[in-house]
């Protein structure tokens, strides 16, 4: 599950149109909307917001990324990084550039799961580009 999803079935969870969440949260009702359909909106917030959201909804910031994390337990090695890639509109050559290996350490970790190429430092590397725990990836291996 997203976190733009996440959100907005709590926010329905407790009866809240999406005008009067933004009445008791104080943000701004377009906003709330770009929050509620793009996940990347979530890196704009400002902490305090996040905790305000957060009242409202009954939930602690850490349920919103427990959420996400639990949706992509059930997913392989191969297929979660796959998946996370293309959310995040990467190809493979632009992840293996960002994390600073070769495209040999993304294909064989997305085609079988081959780690004898994946150097420890890619796969902590890969978890943050890809906004993943390192612990999740590594309970996969």
């Amino acid at each position: 599950m997203k976190i733009a999803d996440y959100l907005k079935i709590k926010r329905l969870d407790k009866g809240y149109s999406d005008v009067e969440f933004s009445k008791i949260t104080g943000l701004n009702i377009s906003w709330i909307g770009d929050l509620e359909s793009n996940d990347d909106e979530l890196d704009t917030l400002c902490i305090q917001d996040i905790k305000k959201i957060c009242e409202v909804l009954c939930i602690s910031p850490a349920d919103i990324f427990r959420a996400v994390a639990f949706d992509l337990k059930h997913l392989s090695l191969s297929d979660l990084l796959r998946k996370r890639r293309e959310e995040k509109g990467y190809t493979i050559e632009k992840l293996s550039d960002l994390i600073g290996y070769e495209v040999i350490v993304i294909k064989s970790l997305e085609d079988n799961g081959d780690l004898r190429e994946v150097p420890m430092p890619a796969l902590m590397n890969i978890a943050i580009e890809l906004d993943l725990s390192l612990e999740l990836l590594l309970e996969k291996l």
